[in-house]
């Protein structure tokens, strides 16, 4: 698996030279990992010569198509053939994207390049000014990323990025000016006198105030405000500005989220759309004097008065009793574990170790590491209930891709006696694997352009069978009861998301099943994470309350027709965002100022947590099926070099995770 891999530049390959293409035309790099050294400036313009030579050849290893485009009046999508269900679905509600944010900010540019990606299995946009474009992601997020309660993740990720370029290609003001006479990059130092707060904070206010969903209405992003503001240890006005290997993770989403929300609550919705006009019209003074101007105060008070309006907001939460912390102390991220025999075996990552499979002890809170592995994400693992096998997702990079870059996820078994790895797919798009206790059936979600399903997986060929799908849904996390026969799954259906619960066809070895059947209601909550208590009852976290908190709902009543109640079960004052019985107690997931980390809680028969609030909502009917338009015009793209540092260019970089 190619993570964070160098290729020494002084010792290159045949076949590392197919990783290597240094030809930039208008929006494709195509690139490899160098360290840089003495010996490869020195054989620098040799190499250059081969390249340019032989890059042709070098680029028909891989099979290739080549792009389309299609447009529409704003907007020039830039795609491959087999995401075209992608961009029908993004040519749907760009033009009414694109109406809401030039409002809200009075600027309206002529044209937009958007570079579909349908080459990776990260969820994941970007905006870039050399040249201007954008580019997306399509694969949905495997974990509550951006809010559940938006039908449509491309939309979310489509607002927010076309608010970066709308804000930092802003026309009025000096840069404008000077881009209408020496082009369009003549704007990019906007974007290079503020703080990464400002850009990100008001892409992400956006996302929330035009969408149905957006990372404002996300309890999952609540948590990295929420526990630093409870401990009194968050992050300073100069943090806010830059990233930091130290948490929140994304601290300039986080900040610039907290800073633009309070200020649109303070001074009104349209504050940073006035200060972001008066910071263009005068640059060269920086955006504190803008932000003076508009709001009469220094960002330093600002900041001071927004610490104050979080610690009032979660004042409440400080008197619910917390959890007995079972993992070790200091910075890093421990997720909700699993149950074997063995052990509690649990994904982690610290500052000062890679990330790794480990047995958790929790009486000592310590650890026994089982296997250094980066995996796909934090739910992406499973294993038999005796612990001797484990299957997990992790992603493997092609860098010699003629389209860039392929990330694909798929999954790998792991024996924990003999220490052995071996692949079981390959190219299969997978994540969030489970196995059934026994180890005989093995479930996983397949990503399928922007949406998911679940697919059955031999645990010895690999080979794939359908299990369940449906038309513009996802699947996360799916888990099989202790008897092995039955399956319980989260599916985002259009906007609701709850768990359900699936029978698999005789012994789970074949694509037959009985349906699908909702478990928890189709509502507006969140709901996240099922573990099975025991083969009539499962344990699941859910926002209903309006924080995240574990619940449990019985199963019995469901084959009566009958719809159960979810029990409120345990609270916690940050967040319980998963949990686990185990012995005589709760382990259940939880955040801090220093990251991710496992909780216990005693649990007996009958004890409960406030009720919650009913769903936001109620229960409703799954949204139609959308109809998405049809593209009316589709040519073959041809990469033009634009006069915006076309000429070849050396890419070193690193491209980390």
């Amino acid at each position: 698996m190619v993570k964070n891999s160098y290729i020494p530049a002084g010792n290159l390959s045949i076949q590392d030279l197919k990783s290597l293409v240094v030809v930039q035309d208008s929006f494709f790099w195509y690139r490899c990992q160098v360290s840089i050294s003495g010996s490869f400036m020195k054989k620098f313009p040799a190499l250059m010569i081969f390249l340019l030579t032989f890059a042709p050849f070098l680029l028909s290893a891989e099979p290739y198509r080549g792009r389309l485009q299609t447009e529409t009046e704003h907007f020039l999508f830039i795609y491959e053939e087999k995401d075209t269900d992608a961009v029908r679905e993004l040519v749907t509600f760009a033009e009414n994207v694109y109406t809401r944010v030039t409002a809200y900010f009075g600027y309206h540019p002529e044209r937009v390049y958007v570079i579909v990606n349908g080459r990776t299995d990260d969820a994941n946009g970007s905006y870039s000014p050399m040249p201007s474009r954008l580019e997306l992601y399509i694969s949905s997020p495997s974990a509550p990323l951006m809010g559940t309660r938006t039908a449509n993740w491309l939309e979310i990720l489509f607002t927010h990025e076309f608010t970066h370029w709308v804000h930092l290609t802003y026309g009025p003001g000096f840069y404008g000016s000077l881009a209408r006479v020496f082009g369009e990059l003549s704007t990019a130092p906007l974007g290079f006198h503020i703080p990464g707060w400002m850009t990100e904070g008001i892409a992400i206010n956006i996302e929330t105030m035009f969408t149905e969903g957006g990372r404002g209405r996300n309890p999952f992003f609540e948590i990295y405000y929420k526990a630093p503001v409870m401990e009194g240890n968050l992050f300073s006005l100069w943090q806010a500005a830059y990233g930091s290997i130290y948490p929140p993770r994304g601290r300039v989403w986080v900040a610039g989220y907290m800073i633009v929300h309070y200020m649109m609550e303070t001074y009104g919705e349209n504050v940073f759309a006035e200060i972001n006009h008066e910071y263009a019209e005068f640059p060269l003074f920086g955006a504190w004097s803008a932000i003076h101007k508009i709001t009469g105060k220094r960002m330093k008070d600002i900041f001071a008065d927004m610490k104050l309006f979080y610690e009032d907001r979660f004042a409440a939460c400080r008197e619910i009793p917390d959890g007995r912390r079972i993992t070790p102390p200091g910075y890093g991220n421990y997720y909700l574990p699993l149950a074997a025999d063995k052990g509690l075996i649990a994904y982690r990552s610290t500052l000062k170790s890679p990330p790794a499979l480990v047995l958790l002890d929790p009486a000592t809170n310590g650890e026994n590491k089982l296997l250094d592995v980066y995996l796909f994400d934090e739910y992406s693992y499973t294993a038999d209930s005796a612990g001797n096998t484990v299957v997990f997702a992790a992603s493997e990079t092609d860098y010699a891709s003629p389209a860039g870059r392929d990330s694909i996820s798929d999954l790998y078994l792991f024996d924990t006696a003999s220490g052995r790895v071996r692949r079981l797919t390959k190219g299969a798009h997978l994540r969030h694997p489970a196995m059934s206790p026994d180890g005989s059936a093995l479930a996983a979600v397949q990503m399928t352009g922007s949406y998911s399903r679940l697919v059955l997986v031999d645990p010895e060929s690999g080979v794939l069978s359908p299990l369940y799908e449906q038309d513009q849904a996802s699947m996360f996390t799916p888990a099989f009861s202790p008897d092995g026969n039955r399956l319980a799954f989260v599916m985002n259906l259009r906007g609701m998301q709850d768990i359900y619960l699936l029978q698999p066809g005789p012994g789970a070895g074949g694509p037959e099943t009985a349906g699908a059947r909702p478990v928890t209601g189709t509502d507006y909550a969140g709901d996240y994470v099922p573990r099975w208590a025991d083969n009539g009852t499962i344990l699941f976290c859910s926002d209903r309350s309006g924080s995240l908190e574990l619940y449990t709902v019985k199963t019995g009543g469901m084959e009566a027709g009958e719809q159960e109640e979810a029990v409120p079960l345990l609270q916690d004052p940050v967040a319980a965002m998963g949990g686990i019985m185990y012995g005589g107690d709760i382990i259940y997931s939880s955040y801090t100022s220093r990251g991710f980390t496992l909780k216990a809680k005693p649990f007996s028969r009958g004890s409960t947590a406030p009720a919650g609030k009913p769903p936001a909502g109620g229960n409703e009917t799954p949204p139609p099926v959308r109809a998405w338009k049809d593209i009316e015009s589709v040519k073959r793209y041809i990469d033009f070099p634009r006069p915006v540092l076309w000429v070849p260019v050396p890419a070193v970089t690193y491209a980390g995770n």
